[in-house]
């Protein structure tokens, strides 16, 4: 019943893009793999026995609606259904839900645009941009669940000459998580660019803040505190390079490189 109603709630989104002559376009994506445990042993410490499976690690299911030249909006649903996951250990149902649900309108100021609803997180899809490789591996904020993918709030994104922008109020609870006290999480990104030609046209120099609480004194567990993080990319047509320096108001995985 779940499944029929999620869908049926995109179905409706279709019909009222083509009633109302709206330009819509419909996507899908599956990552599917056979896997074999070489380990004894799985990072959770229990025993592996050699387990093997094929998995559908994710699905998407989304659909486009442009509305005009500069507003246009979106919807995603995705699925896992995964025996056991090998860094986190967990098992995974199969079940539908919403990831995306959001409206974005462009150049409200020169070179700006904004995105309301269930909308991505600023850091995470940066990244995967650099990666392209989730088939393959999630990344460490990912696989951690440092941060969440989407959550629900408001997002302003822009580029002025050497310099990109994110900013965004949301609240805080991931893409599953209804709100739960008055607090918001507060997330920036500002990314340098300071070449604009020759093999320098591709750094970005990226300093990124996620600022939350819980409560008056508790720092959100997914959120980053007190510290801007620095974070750099270098992407070119040959070659790709990242690093970062990742810092946790709470006891939380450190990486360098």
């Amino acid at each position: 019943m779940k499944v029929k109603i999620l869908f049926a709630a995109g179905l409706v989104w279709l019909v009222a893009a083509h009633t109302a002559a709206v330009e819509t376009k419909i996507s899908g994506l599956i990552f599917t793999e056979y896997n074999f445990v070489l380990s004894e042993y799985y990072q959770d410490g229990t025993l592996a026995n050699n387990r093997n499976s094929f998995d559908i690690n994710r699905m998407y299911l989304g659909s486009d609606a442009k509305f005009t030249d500069s507003i246009k909006g979106f919807v995603q649903f995705e699925a896992n259904l995964i025996t056991k996951e090998l860094v986190t250990g967990k098992t995974t149902a199969n079940a539908v839900y919403l990831k995306q649900a959001w409206l974005e309108i462009k150049e409200i100021y020169p070179g700006a645009k904004i995105m309301l609803g269930l909308i991505p997180t600023p850091w995470r899809g940066y990244e995967e941009i650099y990666w392209k490789h989730r088939f393959v591996a999630k990344l460490l904020d990912d696989a951690e669940g440092l941060f969440s993918a989407t959550d629900r709030g408001v997002k302003i994104n822009g580029k002025i000459p050497f310099l990109e922008y994110d900013l965004a109020v949301m609240n805080g609870e991931g893409t599953a998580g209804n709100e739960i006290n008055k607090f918001k999480d507060y997330l920036l990104r500002l990314a340098g660019m300071p070449f604009s030609a020759g093999w320098g046209q591709g750094l970005r120099l990226n300093l990124y803040l996620h600022k939350g609480n819980i409560d008056e004194t508790q720092p959100r567990v997914l959120g980053l505190d007190r510290h801007p993080q620095p974070r750099q990319a270098y992407t070119h047509r040959v070659v790709g390079l990242r690093a970062r320096y990742l810092e946790y108001a709470r006891p939380r995985l450190r990486e360098d490189g």
